[in-house]
This record gives structure tokens, sequence and C-alpha cells, in this order.
């Protein structure tokens, strides 16, 4: 079993469930990544790139991407 990163920011989280889930990324030495949850603009509870940012302890999955 591996991975890389863990999803820490999803949709509209308890800000306290994105702390917790960014403590264990870091505990565990994985990248953080985020989505919004968005399905399609008929479900209201989210709007497309409406998102929390990741926690300044996080290294974001996309930190070594070639630009």
């Amino acid at each position: 079993m591996g991975g890389a990163a863990l999803e820490v920011v999803s949709g509209r989280q308890h800000p306290e469930e994105i702390k917790t889930l960014a403590r264990l990324a870091e505990k565990l030495e994985l990248m953080a990544s985020c989505g919004s949850d968005f399905h399609t603009p008929d479900n209201s509870w989210v709007e497309l790139g409406r998102l929390n940012p990741l926690p300044e302890m996080c290294t974001p999955i996309w930190h070594d991407w070639a630009h």
C-alpha cells in the first residue's frame, strides 16, 4: 500500500477537520491536495472553484510539477 498525497480540503469542511487532516498529512509525510467537491451546477452546496486554502503546513501535490 502506498500513496503520495492526502486530500486535506474538500468541499465545505469544518476548519477543525482541515487542521486534523493537515496534521495527518504532515505526520505521514504526504503532500496535500484539495478539491471543491463540485459535481454539477444543479448541486447548490458548493460553487465551482470555491474552497478553503490548504494550510501553510501542507506541501501541495503540485509543488514539484514542471511548469
